[in-house]
């Protein structure tokens, strides 16, 4: 599965690279498989096609306090190597800090993405 959606987004890459020639942001999680897992994989190989472009991740890291998932710290940490290896930029955010804004500053008694 993974094989074949970073063979699609990379095509769209091929697309953008014309227009965006400076590099490439990546915002995602490091808590679940698809931020980590595939997430760093497309950014691994966004890194291949185009090493001479500038690579800027967003990554959230887990906290226990916001889930209950036990394999949210080994995701994250494996997934930090491949940053470290593929990343010109990693801007660290705490999700346990982004939850409390959204609670304490915004008043949002759930937040989601919509």
């Amino acid at each position: 599965m993974a094989h074949f959606v970073h063979v699609r987004y990379l095509g769209c890459c091929k697309n953008f690279s014309i227009q965006i020639p400076s590099g490439f942001q990546v915002c995602h999680s490091l808590g679940g498989g698809t931020g980590s897992g595939m997430g760093t994989l497309l950014i691994s190989k966004i890194r291949e096609e185009y090493p001479d472009r500038m690579m800027m991740t967003f990554s959230v890291f887990p906290s226990p306090k916001v889930s209950d998932t036990v394999v949210e710290p080994y995701n994250a940490t494996l997934s930090v190597h491949q940053l470290v290896e593929n990343a010109d930029e990693c801007m660290v955010l705490d999700n346990e800090a982004l939850y409390d804004i959204c609670f304490r500053t915004l008043k949002l008694t759930t937040p989601s993405c919509e």
